[in-house]
């Protein structure tokens, strides 16, 4: 049984925080060892994957060599997405539990034989929206970066919780870059398990399906980002 089975057989057992035992019994959860009584559960559910977002307003941008106006954000050359997972609960309620350490930029994926972190994208990704083979410099990069993380992460950098269960419905938004896909469905929907840096924690997903946000003709805007997790699916 690997690890996505097992966890969908004791989804119940987990959000009833009354696992702490079996996961001993977790292949890859050894390494928690006697931490394990201190597990935090995050659920989360990987909501959308887009290409280009837009701005509420355009902002005034400068760049290395000229000042342009960006109305949003495409992925320059059609190169990347961003996935968006909202994270459902954080159950921190077990026997020996202290206070959880939330920090968002502890959030990554791995994805093409690396792994890729919450925070700004790599130089060059961002390009002019409708205009995708105008990438951003270093300087542009920055400024964009403020801008998109503004209208797009909706919860703290950081936080102290307590012992005891939240229902944050945070966003997390990770851009991944694609080079290894045969065709656009692929391209366009890659389901990457969400990962924290930082020992004692279990990442549980709710096993949704994303679904398809904005592309260079119809990007998402704030309005259009997930706002709940879904009910993970009867089967």
């Amino acid at each position: 049984m690997n690890l996505n089975e097992w966890l969908r057989m004791n989804r119940r057992c987990l959000l009833a925080g009354a696992c702490v035992s079996l996961l001993l019994m977790l292949p890859g959860c050894a390494t928690l060892g006697p931490n394990v009584s201190k597990a935090v559960t995050i659920e989360y559910d990987q909501v959308m994957n887009f290409e280009s977002f837009r701005f509420k307003d355009p902002i005034s941008v400068q760049g290395h060599f000229q000042k342009n106006e960006w109305f949003g954000v495409g992925s320059y050359g059609d190169q990347g997405r961003w996935l968006v997972y909202v994270i459902c609960a954080i159950r921190n309620d077990g026997p020996s539990q202290e206070s959880f350490n939330f920090n968002i930029s502890n959030f990554y994926v791995n994805h093409e034989d690396a792994s890729w972190r919450y925070g700004p994208p790599p130089d060059g990704a961002f390009a002019m929206l409708n205009h995708n083979l105008y990438p951003a410099d270093g300087l542009e990069t920055a400024a964009l970066w403020k801008q998109f993380r503004a209208e797009t992460q909706n919860g703290p950098d950081k936080m102290v919780l307590p012992p005891g269960v939240t229902f944050p419905l945070w966003r997390v938004v990770i851009w991944v870059p694609h080079t290894q896909y045969a065709n656009e469905t692929e391209i366009f929907r890659p389901e990457l398990p969400l990962r924290y840096e930082g020992a004692p924690v279990v990442m549980v997903s709710r096993n949704n399906r994303p679904e398809l946000g904005g592309d260079l003709e119809n990007p998402v805007s704030h309005s259009g980002m997930p706002t709940e997790c879904r009910p993970p699916p009867l089967n």
